[in-house]
């Protein structure tokens, strides 16, 4: 029992690790490199996708709840914070949704360009909420 308890944490703290490395990696990427404010290339989603294939589901969303907290301790402020959780939220549910119903329908290019974009999709929210206006949404098309 402590052998598969031990392997559990193991593999969603490597999980974590990796998500954390590759979002510290996306810091280093020059803005004037990438004209659209608010763009990053969301790297360490790529970590959620492989491990919800190749894990469980409970290691996968223990990693992005770690990663989450800590990005935003290490990198980031509230409203980062808060823009992070409602976006990743949105993508991990859209992730686990296409896993267990059109997995064998999408790529995993495909299954993350759809998480990509319901992550734009709930920071769009999570911005409307925030600052009390729908406007926003119109920035959405070009996210």
């Amino acid at each position: 029992m402590q052998n598969k308890k031990s392997s559990f944490i193991a593999a969603a703290s490597v999980m974590t690790v990796c998500a954390l490395a590759l979002s510290y990696t996306e810091t280093l990427i020059p803005l004037f490199l990438i004209p659209i404010p608010g763009f990053k290339l969301g790297l360490c989603n790529i970590v959620f996708v492989l491990g919800i294939f190749t894990t469980t589901r409970r290691q996968a969303l223990l990693a992005f709840t770690a990663k989450t907290v800590l990005v935003a301790l290490l990198f980031g402020n509230m409203s980062s914070w808060i823009f992070s959780v409602a976006g990743g939220s949105f993508s991990i549910v859209a992730l686990l949704i296409l896993h267990r119903f059109a997995a064998d329908r999408f790529s995993y290019i495909g299954i993350c360009q759809i998480c990509a974009a319901m992550h734009n999709f709930g920071q769009m929210i999570a911005a409307c909420l925030l600052f009390k206006t729908y406007a926003l949404l119109g920035y959405l098309p070009i996210l």
